[in-house]
């Protein structure tokens, strides 16, 4: 088939009811950048990072690629296995290393690694150096850093709220605590609560139900 008849193939005929083929939709193109060193003793932030990761991997429309920092933990090393398939990447360097570069100089642009994408996802408030791409980030808890940590925390993560083009904010009370304590313009903080995992949704068995009664003394029919 010629450029010239493939051309054709969506224009209507003088006389032809038949409609043009739709185009087919376009994926979104999204990196996700973490530490997945954190799967040894993960916290509710690295949970909340591999729970945002195995959703998106299942999203329709979503084209995922994961990139992290050169692992050295063997829980690390046996996640990234589990992933098969999905297109994936591993830095040179430990994703430390990188962040700690970045705050110095924001090269080289982390679009190096990833290639062509339009957003950079970071499930925690990293700094990343990029050129074009879109970059937004999670945002757990900064009362805990205004609080508790030195100023240069603070600043670091004022910027990580500057570069970021879009603010996911795991609470209403920590969206209220970053719009008050940093210059961010409301309509790029979002409300993305914690997600909690499938089994505190599973209703407990008779014998489970037996068992906790006996536990806590209760009468039948309590």
């Amino acid at each position: 088939m010629s450029l010239k008849q493939i051309g054709r193939r969506n224009v209507i005929q003088p006389g032809s009811k038949t409609p043009p083929a739709a185009p087919l939709p376009v994926a979104l193109r999204v990196a996700l950048f973490y530490d997945l060193d954190a799967c040894h003793g993960p916290t509710g932030g690295t949970r909340h990072a591999l729970a945002q990761l195995e959703r998106l991997a299942l999203r329709q429309g979503i084209s995922l690629s994961v990139i992290t920092g050169r692992m050295t933990h063997p829980d690390g090393r046996a996640y990234w296995e589990t992933l098969g398939d999905q297109v994936r990447r591993e830095l040179p360097v430990r994703t430390r290393n990188i962040l700690r570069w970045w705050r110095i100089k924001p090269w080289p642009p982390i679009e190096w690694w990833t290639g062509p994408v339009d957003w950079v996802y970071c499930p925690a408030e990293y700094y990343v150096a990029t050129r074009r791409v879109r970059l937004a980030v999670t945002s757990h808890d900064v009362l805990q850093t205004l609080q508790f940590e030195s100023p240069r925390k603070r600043d670091l993560l004022g910027r990580v709220f500057a570069r970021a083009d879009r603010i996911l904010s795991v609470s209403h009370y920590n969206t209220q605590q970053l719009l008050e304590a940093f210059s961010i313009p409301e309509d790029r903080v979002a409300y993305v609560p914690n997600g909690a995992e499938d089994l505190f949704f599973e209703p407990a068995s008779d014998h489970e139900r037996s068992r906790i009664r006996a536990d806590l003394g209760l009468p039948p029919g309590v």
